[in-house]
C-alpha cells in the first residue's frame, strides 16, 4: 500500500468520522500503517487542519470490500503516535 492507496481510503470513511467529529476543513492521510489479520487494518493519521489530527483504524475483510471504521482518536498532534486506537462502532 502506498500514500494514495490510504487516502483513497480515508476518502470512503471521512463521512463516518465527520459524524463524530463535524465538518473538517481538511482530510490528508500523513501516516499509515497496515495490518493483516483475518483481513486489513489500517490506522491512518490524518491532518485535519489547524494543527489538529485523528487517528482512523479501518477495516476492509478482502480488497473489494467496503472500508468499516473500527476505532477513532480525535484532538491529536503530528506528534502523538497512533497506536491502540480506541473502538467505535461504525454501525
Amino acid at each position: 500500500m502506498n500514500r494514495e492507496a490510504a487516502q483513497v481510503i480515508a476518502n470512503q470513511i471521512r463521512d463516518k468520522v465527520e459524524g463524530r467529529t463535524g465538518v473538517l476543513p481538511q482530510f490528508l492521510v500523513e501516516n499509515y500503517r497496515v495490518q493483516r489479520l483475518n483481513g486489513t487494518y489500517t490506522l491512518l493519521k490524518i491532518n485535519v487542519g489547524s494543527g489538529r489530527y485523528v487517528h482512523v483504524e479501518v477495516f476492509q475483510a478482502g480488497p473489494a470490500d467496503h472500508a468499516l471504521m473500527t476505532g477513532l482518536e480525535r484532538d491529536r498532534s503530528a506528534s502523538d503516535p497512533f497506536n491502540n486506537i480506541a473502538s467505535v462502532s461504525d454501525h
